[in-house]
């Protein structure tokens, strides 16, 4: 079952990094709630690139006290890379930045830039007479 909610973009391997604000929060004690995905084309007609020999990682940073969550292990299906968040990233109330980066020999590349927060679920409950 498939419990993430995918945050995609697509483009070419030689694209600058495009930095994206996700609006909506993450919560704190989710765990495997959002996919980061990058779908990645060889040319303008959208054929598929070959990643062959292609590894991804991501890494969760948390900018209020610069700890971080690394690396996230990634996994490349066809031209699809993908990195789901591990419970770590969720288990503080904070400001983050996501990257995900690939690797292919000595060649190094972030595709992805996310910035957002991590919210407390509020559990508290209010009485009124």
């Amino acid at each position: 079952m498939s419990v993430y909610c995918t945050v995609g973009l697509d483009g070419y391997l030689e694209d600058v990094t495009e930095k994206m604000r996700l609006e909506e929060p993450l919560v704190c004690g989710n765990q495997r709630a959002h996919a980061f995905q990058y779908t990645v084309y060889a040319d303008e007609d959208k054929t598929p690139a070959d990643l062959t020999g292609v590894t991804c990682a991501g890494r969760f940073l948390r900018l209020d006290n610069g700890t971080a969550v690394e690396p996230i292990t990634g996994t490349v299906s066809g031209n699809v890379c993908t990195v789901i968040l591990p419970a770590d990233c969720y288990s503080t109330p904070c400001r983050y930045r996501f990257t995900m980066d690939v690797t292919s020999g000595n060649d190094h590349r972030t595709l992805m830039w996310v910035e957002g927060t991590v919210e407390q679920r509020n559990s508290s409950t209010i009485i009124t007479p």
